[in-house]
């Protein structure tokens, strides 16, 4: 639910910004990138990470308190893609040891399309 509301509250407003008229051919691609605990096997955490990613991608899809418009969200869905990293990448807490429930998480990064900007 915090994960959700968070969601609600900024993607929104980067996913409005971001694909309006104005910034939307800034924009190359929109990946939603899955992690894990170090919990369980590579495979298993793959799989897992994957589905994590694809379950965030969808949320902001289908979420109607996004105020996206049908065109953004078209917009959205081929921009994006989802990718899966297991364990490889896990948050650190202050004495050095893995922090899970941090390490548990979909980081989601918007490429920019260094064409779009001019030397002007």
């Amino acid at each position: 639910e915090d994960g959700q509301a968070y969601l609600d509250q900024v993607f929104a407003v980067y996913a409005r910004v971001l694909l309006s008229e104005t910034f939307s051919s800034y924009v190359s691609k929109i990946v939603f990138e899955g992690h894990t605990s170090t919990t369980g096997t590579y495979d298993y955490n793959l799989t897992l990470s994957e589905e994590r990613a694809a379950a965030v991608l969808d949320y902001c899809l289908n979420s109607e308190t996004s105020e996206l418009t049908d065109a953004q969200r078209t917009q959205l869905e081929s921009l994006s893609e989802t990718v899966g990293y297991s364990y490889t990448d896990p948050i650190f807490d202050e004495n050095g040891e893995v922090d899970m429930d941090a390490s548990r998480r979909v980081e989601i990064r918007f490429l920019l399309d260094p064409a779009s900007f001019s030397a002007e």
